[in-house]
């Protein structure tokens, strides 16, 4: 199955503040004479996160990277072929606070568009893929026999949720932190941890809170050298009380050229 970030991705990095620029750049196409002001472009990305944020609690998850204190210069980590419909649907939420009320033709079907192609690619890709029972032969001619003994499919586990696949480019130091707040009991917190890397990551530090996990890893390599590679991260924490918890990232790696 084809993973909807690698579907017609260039592999540019966009920051925040690129889709803010377009946002208003629609605004302005739609008839709106717009020059923001620096409080325009706060409350746009005060906006983006909100947009990003919803989006995410309706299962529309493409890695959008979401900060505590918002920085208009940070990667957003979203695919290039997705920037059309953050920027449009933005600039939809934001033409009311400029005294438009009803909202541009022009830019509501653009949004629509772009919003359909998306929340499309991500339910495709939603669509696991369905493994052969073990008590069906490979066949005679199946290049997955491996040896004259393995006559039958193999259970090859689940497969991972690529809509919660992180992107980071090969050479990037990146931090990142894990919530487990939602797993702890009241007053019960986190003692010890154990983080394990795939290869193609390396650990550069870690630490943890009472209900966290922080570390900082760098993209080194890429195993295929001809396309991208996937990797993930584990996280393993054992808790005051004894009980021990497992979360799993998973990352796509990618070249910067």
């Amino acid at each position: 199955m084809t993973s909807f970030a690698s579907a017609a991705d260039t592999g540019r990095v966009i920051n925040k503040i690129d889709i803010i620029i377009d946002a208003y750049s629609s605004i302005r196409i739609s008839g709106l004479t717009v020059d923001p002001t620096p409080e325009d472009l706060e409350l746009a990305l005060m906006r983006l996160e909100d947009m990003a944020a919803e989006w995410h609690s309706r299962n529309i998850q493409i890695g959008y990277n979401f900060e505590d204190e918002p920085d208009p210069n940070t990667v957003s980590n979203i695919p290039s072929w997705c920037k059309r419909a953050f920027a449009s649907n933005l600039a939809l939420s934001l033409t009311p606070d400029f005294g438009k009320k009803d909202m541009p033709m022009v830019l509501f079907a653009q949004a629509k568009g772009a919003m359909s192609n998306l929340s499309g690619r991500v339910a495709a890709d939603r669509i696991n893929q369905v493994q052969y029972p073990n008590r069906m032969a490979r066949g005679s001619g199946s290049s997955q026999r491996y040896n004259r003994w393995a006559r039958f499919y193999r259970n090859t586990g689940p497969i991972p949720n690529i809509n919660k696949k992180e992107t980071i480019f090969i050479g990037d130091i990146n931090d990142y932190t894990v919530h487990f707040d939602s797993y702890l009991d009241d007053a019960e917190v986190i003692t010890s941890f154990d983080i394990q890397l795939d290869r193609g990551l390396d650990l550069i530090s870690s630490s943890n809170t009472d209900d966290d996990v922080l570390f900082r890893i760098e993209a080194t390599t890429v195993i295929d050298e001809f396309a991208k590679t996937s990797s993930q991260v584990t996280i393993i924490i054992t808790t005051d009380s004894g009980r021990v918890k497992t979360q799993r990232l998973f990352f796509e790696l990618l070249p910067r050229d």
